[in-house]
């Protein structure tokens, strides 16, 4: 268990957000979350966190614009993208994600174990 380390979670479905915040939690992550992808950026920065996961697709701020913006004004910032979507989709579309600094990529359904591997993962990679 890792207590020390905070996650942000950000998703406009609350059944997603309640899993994955029961997922996280306990593992022993601290957990906050964020409804759209606004709100996600506010929440960061008036208190960063470790790492962010979020939805990619969003109202207010889809998960790619938010992306975007907290890499351009946070470079150091360690995001892990969600999305639900087609094979074409996922093909196309997620990869792309990565470029542009994605710490990792998972498509749902949510596996709990393939989720805090990644997790796992991107807290232990060297900042960027």
């Amino acid at each position: 268990m890792n207590t020390l380390n905070t996650i942000l979670v950000i998703d406009d479905d609350a059944s997603t957000r309640m899993l994955l915040e029961a997922i996280l939690e306990e593992s022993g992550y601290d957990v906050r979350l964020a409804d759209n992808g606004q709100k996600g950026i506010d929440e960061y920065c008036s208190s960063p966190t470790d790492l962010i996961i979020t939805d990619l697709m969003m109202p207010e701020k889809n998960g790619l614009e938010m992306l975007l913006e907290l890499r351009r004004s946070h470079p150091q910032v360690r995001i892990g993208c969600i999305s639900v979507g087609t094979e074409s989709y996922k093909k196309q579309f997620l990869p792309m994600v990565e470029r542009l600094g994605a710490s990792f990529v998972l498509s749902k359904p949510i596996e709990p174990k393939e989720l805090l591997e990644l997790v796992e993962t991107a807290l232990n990679a060297p900042p960027e």
